[in-house]
């Protein structure tokens, strides 16, 4: 649906970028936490911390 990897996906929630919900040892998304999600990206004050130290080597 997002349209990435779900490493990406579990790196966004793990940095607190992506809201989720954790319920045994799975991890559940809404759909308004996705809107929410993608609506802060947009913002002009998102800083995408993916490659914010750097390129990985």
């Amino acid at each position: 649906m997002l349209g990435v990897k779900p490493s990406t996906v579990r790196a966004w929630i793990s940095r607190k970028e992506l809201k989720a919900y954790k319920m045994g040892n799975r991890r559940y998304i809404t759909r308004q936490q996705i809107a929410d999600f993608y609506y802060q990206r947009k913002s002009k004050d998102y800083v995408d911390m993916t490659y914010a130290n750097g390129p990985v080597r």
